[in-house]
């Protein structure tokens, strides 16, 4: 569910053969994973998994047209420039491969950022572990029906049912 983008191309005109600069192996790899919205009509959104975030965000353009409102103001500082002002919003978020769990997510939205959604560690731990985990019950549901067809005995059917009864939906 995440893909990497090496740092080193983007940053290409800017290192030089002198020793004494960063080699293209001493940069990070960048980590992007594709998230759905329903509050923009399920589209795909490629976002940048920061480790060093502290809050979600996304670009203003990216919620054109949509009928979000703001529950809050934040303002956003980075390594260098101007703190940047932004409006807080809850936006529902499931990875784009997940179609069964989603969560609420706070994000700020703002208009002076590169990518088009950055996520912090904590929600990029939190759907990968909701996909993680429908994965499990999916195959430890399909076990216990392999179990059931080979053996009509009725004790297998109360683990059965604890799983279907499991509810994704992380609100």
């Amino acid at each position: 569910t995440t893909r990497e983008v090496e740092v080193s191309n983007v940053l290409h005109t800017s290192v030089s053969n002198d020793s004494n600069c960063a080699n293209y192996s001493d940069f990070a790899t960048l980590k992007y994973m594709d998230i759905v919205i329903p509050e923009i009509d399920g589209k795909i959104i490629s976002s940048l998994s920061d480790s060093g975030a502290e809050i979600c965000v996304i670009k203003s353009s990216i919620l054109d047209g949509s009928s979000v409102l703001p529950i809050g103001k934040v303002r956003l500082r980075g390594l260098v420039g101007q703190p940047v002002d932004a409006e807080l919003i809850n936006l529902t978020v499931r990875l784009a491969d997940n179609e069964d769990c989603w969560t609420t997510v706070l994000f700020a939205k703002c208009s002076d950022v590169n990518e088009d959604c950055i996520l912090t560690a904590e929600v990029v731990t939190r759907l990968t572990d909701m996909y993680n985990h429908k994965v499990m019950l999916v195959e430890a549901s399909n076990v216990i029906d392999s179990t059931d067809s080979a053996n009509d005995d009725n004790d297998d059917e109360e683990a059965h049912d604890s799983y279907i009864d499991v509810d994704c939906i992380d609100n």
